[in-house]
């Protein structure tokens, strides 16, 4: 059970140093990284339909997903950060861990967005806020499914054995 919980811890910490260094990124670095990601997204894109992309259809296409591939990003990092949380806690024999984890996403975000405050040309916002706490949310919400069909499938088990 030890090495459990230091696994979790493990994870848990890579990934808040993950989210931390993205958000210590200047605002140019940041968005030239995710230019680059949806740079490669359309060429993979393209290579699976057959289809040829100018450079400037590509260039027109990452400028108008922009936005929306960020905030994916934002959603995506704290789906996972919500999931490590979840069961580090439950590791460590935490009470509601997904009460706890969805609550320690939402105040990690909060202190995320006012670290960007500090960083080049950055700036903190409320709504990243909201759209990191839905990542984990969402997260969570998986984890709630699948909680209650493991809990079904036990249930039916033991119907089955006569318990």
């Amino acid at each position: 059970m030890r090495i459990r919980k230091m696994i979790s811890l493990f994870f848990v910490s890579l990934w808040m140093v993950v989210i931390f260094c993205f958000s210590a990124q200047p605002a140019i670095q940041s968005e030239a990284n995710s230019d680059a990601f949806m740079g490669k997204v359309i060429d993979i894109a393209a290579k699976i339909s057959g289809k040829e992309i100018s450079a400037n259809r590509k260039k027109e296409i990452i400028r108008d997903t922009r936005f929306y591939v960020r905030k994916l990003a934002h959603f995506t990092l704290y789906f996972v950060l919500n999931c490590f949380l979840y069961f580090s806690f439950k590791a460590f024999g935490i009470k509601r861990p997904l009460l706890w984890s969805l609550t320690f996403c939402f105040l990690f975000a909060i202190t995320d967005e006012i670290h960007q405050l500090f960083v080049s040309k950055r700036t903190g916002r409320f709504f990243d806020v909201v759209v990191d706490t839905w990542g984990a949310f969402f997260n969570g919400l998986i984890i709630l499914c699948i909680n209650k069909i493991i809990e079904r499938k036990k249930k039916s088990k033991m119907a089955k054995i006569g318990v």
